[in-house]
């Protein structure tokens, strides 16, 4: 997953991703099936997993091989703080 340019988009409630290979030079699209009209930020962690923060519909993680993204809860259920506002991601 190093060596490579990740690029998001996002319209019509569907954020996709394309990662150009530099060794190969080469596009691939990623179906993400997440619902946002704008991804933020993206990062890559040690785990070679995709972050996706959005703005307005949270933070998302890939698993290993990118085919499932997953909606990260920041704030717990017991929690007396409004979920609401940790939804639009500025920074990863």
């Amino acid at each position: 997953y190093r060596n490579k340019i990740w690029i998001s988009t996002s319209g019509l409630n569907n954020t996709k991703l394309f990662e150009y290979d530099y060794s190969k030079n080469t596009i691939e699209s990623i179906e993400t099936h997440i619902i946002s009209e704008f991804s933020k930020k993206l990062f890559l962690d040690n785990s070679h997993r995709l972050w996706v923060g959005t703005w307005g519909s949270g933070v998302y993680r890939s698993n290993d091989d990118l085919s499932r993204f997953d909606k990260i809860k920041l704030v717990s259920s017991s929690s007396t703080t409004i979920s609401a506002n940790y939804n639009t991601i500025l920074n990863i």
